[in-house]
């Protein structure tokens, strides 16, 4: 069982301030996290594989296929002044 000293000591680094009876609840809560990851620890897991998802997730997402736009012929087109595929401004530092 996590002791009262353990959860105020824990509750001082984070500044939170307990009363007494959140004491006892967090105690006996506390304790039962870890028993619950100590069953888990008894587990036998060597041949599962690791995972990052509990369920199968599917990429939805379309494969990139590159293709021409034409947006920068349309900038430059657009622009007061360009040369070849630049834009020509005026000179900012001397």
């Amino acid at each position: 069982m996590i002791s009262r000293d353990n959860i105020k000591k824990v509750a001082g680094l984070s500044r939170m301030t307990l009363c007494e009876a959140e004491l006892d609840k967090l105690s006996g809560q506390m304790t039962a996290i870890l028993d619950f990851v100590a069953t888990l620890d008894k587990l036998e897991l060597k041949d599962v594989p690791p995972t990052s998802h509990a369920v199968l997730v599917n990429n939805i997402f379309r494969e990139d296929e590159p293709c021409l736009s034409g947006l920068i012929d349309d900038a430059i087109k657009a622009a007061t002044e360009h040369e070849g595929h630049f834009f020509r401004v005026p000179k900012v530092i001397e």
